[in-house]
């Protein structure tokens, strides 16, 4: 069976307890799965860089600074939680 055919199937499958632990359609479904969930990752991961890159300006008012210190802190603290 070509790829592109096992692929398009993957989409509107859903395993069931019925068919062999993990045949061929079920490692193409999850398989398919971790790479969305993967680019999902990144792409989060280059909004927050953007974001953080964003916000790295100096603020002339100390407590400015410090909500922006605290932001960026909870950011990464949100982004680690996230990558574990």
């Amino acid at each position: 069976m070509p790829q592109s055919a096992v692929r398009t199937r993957a989409r509107d499958y859903r395993p069931s307890d019925d068919e062999p632990f993990m045949n061929e359609r079920q490692r193409e479904y999850f398989r398919e799965k971790l790479i969305a969930w993967k680019e999902e990752i990144r792409k989060e991961a280059r909004e927050t860089l953007e974001y953080l890159q964003a916000e790295s300006q100096n603020h002339p008012d100390l407590a400015d600074r410090a909500s922006s210190e605290t932001d960026r802190s909870i950011e990464l603290r949100a982004r680690d939680r996230q990558r574990k």
